[in-house]
């Protein structure tokens, strides 16, 4: 039984991380601190992403995605928060993020595209 929050949608699209280090946190990888990766879900309130890299519980993040296929034109960038990470297979990782405090707009998108999807 999943104790989700939120309703969710499957979601394709690129996604970049950033670790943020304005916050002073110890992790980052051999490749640096921004990483693409993939989207496998979205929701109101988080997303899941497929990535090459592991992200520790609690991570800090920011992330970019481009606006196109939720009716917007310019990028998104919201602060996010990793909520789990389990490897999926030998050099992929799958990882929960909570968006922290995205704005009303983008929570309204989000909610949106899941309605539709």
């Amino acid at each position: 039984m999943e104790n989700r929050v939120f309703k969710r949608s499957t979601l394709d699209k690129k996604i970049f991380v950033e670790i943020d280090n304005d916050l002073n946190q110890s992790y980052h990888t051999r490749d640096g601190d921004l990483l693409d990766a993939d989207s496998a879900d979205i929701s109101e309130g988080g997303i899941s992403l497929k990535s090459r890299y592991y992200l520790p519980k609690g991570l800090r993040v920011d992330v970019k995605m481009q606006g196109v296929g939720f009716g917007l034109s310019e990028v998104i960038n919201l602060d996010g928060e990793i909520r789990y990470c389990k490897q999926e297979a030998s050099h992929e990782y799958r990882c929960g993020l909570k968006f922290l405090d995205p704005s009303q707009r983008y929570e309204d998108v989000f909610g949106n595209f899941v309605k539709e999807g």
